[in-house]
């Protein structure tokens, strides 16, 4: 019997040991591809239970951070061959992008789905509104002055205002003769000013919270305009997210009732991807002035990996949204939101 060539045996036994280390690694990185297929999936499972909990409503307000999270691990396991595994995140990732898809799709000059607009007559019918959050201790009043007269706004909704903004707010008052103030130390304060007379307006009280709501009614092209400005309460404590929600079935109830033209706007402490959003939208029959135009957030203004779109502007169907933006920093913690609107004739 020959003998056998010690080099050769030696060879197979390293290429054996190769094969067997090599399905462990690829064993362990099955493993691991379906583990962080599965973790990036998590919060988006959770999140349908926002309704039932309402800690799990949080989550709904990332959904594009954690979509973006899911793109990217999915990506890496189709590169590296676990296209199976791979279709966990993608599934989770389409049903993330449900929520937020229509507002990456841009604006239309003409859009089908809204109102007729006579053309022949683009400025009577035409309002610019404005909604910022000047964050209470922020003193840096010269700047929100100069973000409005640089925009030019037809109403401007004011947010946190206490008596020390309430006066340095004064200064709007040439260009903007037509105004209410209620001023509150407590970041709830409101102020409202405006170019075209109110016909009603007033400060109500709403919810369990009794913040204050801004009701009023102005005239446009011989069209009687609702607007409600309010901030309700942060969804951080249970109390807070019963007060939010409460008050936010109250507003759209408000906006569904109004025989006319409803502009909605405020800090509505929750973003588009939240069903609570949406119920509003739903309810009050609201669209949402944002969509085809702007998906960044405005709060928190100086981070823009997490800033969230809080602050927003409603509108019933007998207007089209021309123009939204956020704008420049004004040393808040919450951007300005300005939307230019038309209104059927």
């Amino acid at each position: 019997m020959p003998e056998r060539d010690p080099q050769q045996q030696s060879a197979r036994t390293i290429s054996a040991w190769l094969t067997v280390e090599k399905l462990k690694t690829v064993n362990w990185l099955t493993v691991i591809s379906a583990l962080v297929a599965v973790a990036v999936v998590i919060p988006t499972v959770l999140s349908l239970m926002a309704r039932w909990f309402w800690p799990l409503d949080l989550l709904t307000h990332f959904r594009i951070q954690i979509a973006a999270i899911q793109l990217a691990v999915a990506a890496i396991l189709l590169l590296i061959g676990r296209f199976k595994i791979a279709i966990i995140p993608v599934v989770a990732l389409i049903w993330n992008v449900t929520w937020f898809g229509e507002y990456l799709i841009p604006h239309r000059q003409v859009d089908e789905t809204s109102v007729q607009v006579d053309e022949s007559d683009l400025t009577s019918n035409k309002l610019r509104v404005m909604s910022v959050n000047v964050f209470t201790r922020n003193r840096n009043h010269d700047r929100l002055i100069e973000v409005i007269r640089k925009h030019q706004p037809d109403i401007v909704l004011i947010l946190e205002v206490n008596d020390r903004w309430s006066r340095a707010l004064q200064q709007l008052n040439a260009d903007y003769p037509h105004s209410l103030h209620s001023p509150r130390e407590d970041n709830f304060g409101m102020a409202v000013f405006s170019r075209i007379p109110f016909i009603e307006s007033g400060f109500q009280q709403i919810g369990r919270a009794s913040l204050p709501m801004f009701r009023g009614q102005v005239q446009l092209d011989s069209e009687r305009i609702e607007i409600l400005g309010f901030h309700v309460l942060p969804p951080t404590r249970t109390e807070g997210a019963m007060s939010r929600n409460e008050d936010l079935v109250a507003i759209a109830q408000i906006a569904e009732e109004s025989p006319h033209p409803m502009i909605v706007l405020g800090d509505m402490n929750c973003t588009p991807w939240s069903p609570y959003f949406r119920d509003v939208c739903r309810t009050g029959k609201l669209r949402d002035s944002r969509i085809g135009f702007e998906i960044s957030g405005t709060w928190p203004a100086g981070n823009p990996f997490v800033r969230l779109p809080i602050d927003h502007i409603l509108v019933s169907p007998e207007f089209s949204v021309t123009s939204f933006s956020n704008c420049n920093n004004i040393s808040s913690d919450h951007l300005p939101v300005l939307a230019t609107l038309r209104l059927a004739k």
